[in-house]
Order: C-alpha cells, then sequence, then structure tokens
C-alpha cells in the first residue's frame, strides 16, 4: 500500500514538473516568435501546444491503463492464492508473454483513448482558424512541433533515468 502511494506521488511531482517545464517553453518560444510576427507566434502555438495536447492525452490514458492493470492484478493475486498452484504458473506464463491479440487492444485503447481524440479535434480546430484568419507561418509550425518533439523526448528520458535512481 505505501509503495503505491510512493509511485502516485512521483507521478504528480514528476507531472508537475513537466507541465511548469512546457509553460516556460511555450512562453519563451511564444515571446521569440511574437519578434516575428503574430502569425509566427500563433503558428507556434498551434504546433507546441497541439502536440503537447496529443501526448499528455496518450501519457494520461497510460497512467489510467496501469493504474487499473495494477488493481486487476492484485485482485487476480487474492484469487489466485485461493486456487491451486498449476493454475498461477499457466496465469504467470501468460502474464510474461502477452499475445498479440492483447498486445493490440493495449494498443488499440491507448490510440482511440477519449482524451486522445479530443486533443486531435482540437488540434485540427486550432489549424483551421489558423487557415481560416490567414495566420498559418509553416516555418514557426513546424518549430513549435519540433521544439516539442525534442522536449517531450528529453522529458521521458529524464523521467526513465529518475525511476532507475529510486
Amino acid at each position: 500500500m505505501m509503495k503505491k502511494i510512493y509511485k502516485m506521488a512521483y507521478i504528480t511531482k514528476t507531472s508537475c514538473k513537466f507541465l511548469g517545464i512546457l509553460i516556460i517553453i511555450a512562453c519563451v518560444g511564444g515571446a521569440i516568435a511574437l519578434m516575428q510576427s503574430v502569425a509566427s507566434l500563433a503558428s507556434f502555438e498551434v504546433g507546441f501546444v497541439g502536440f503537447s495536447l496529443i501526448v499528455g492525452g496518450s501519457f494520461i490514458t497510460l497512467l489510467k491503463r496501469l493504474k487499473n492493470q495494477d488493481s486487476t492484478k492484485d485482485n487476480d493475486r487474492k484469487e489466485s492464492k485461493k486456487q491451486e498452484s498449476k493454475e498461477q504458473e499457466t496465469q504467470e506464463a501468460q502474464e510474461k508473454m502477452p499475445s498479440f491479440s492483447t498486445r493490440f487492444v493495449i494498443g488499440a485503447q491507448i490510440s482511440l483513448s477519449f482524451l486522445r481524440l479530443v486533443s486531435y479535434v482540437l488540434f485540427a480546430l486550432m489549424l483551421i482558424a489558423l487557415f481560416e484568419y490567414q495566420l498559418f507561418a509553416l516555418s514557426a509550425f513546424f518549430v513549435g512541433l519540433c521544439i516539442a518533439v525534442v522536449v517531450f523526448v528529453g522529458l521521458g528520458l529524464w523521467s526513465i533515468r529518475q525511476a532507475k535512481v529510486q
């Protein structure tokens, strides 16, 4: 029980740090893009925020999936203690080697999650608004996307490193 609380506290603390870093980068990048033009600012922010929403939605869905999986495993462990050892060995073998269909279902659940779909809709609406008001600047949009990718890869690697240290 205490280990779960520690994990959730770590995830919450890490998520707050990630959100702070993203906000700072969005503000600094927006200020730099504003020096070019308002169109560059809008395009940069749409690229950066849109990508961040999509990845953030995927991350939240993955966290929910892992949380549900942990609670399911706890329930399964309680029930498996009551069953024979042979059934436990079969179940453990299945958990160690997930089948293609299991992996496919998990991937589909993450890809088609509600938050991720809402993020794609918001991203599309932001792009439509840029085109509607003739504010789309390809270079600033591409810079926003690239910076978001670099930030998320960096934060992911940093998070993995921190998890290994603890």
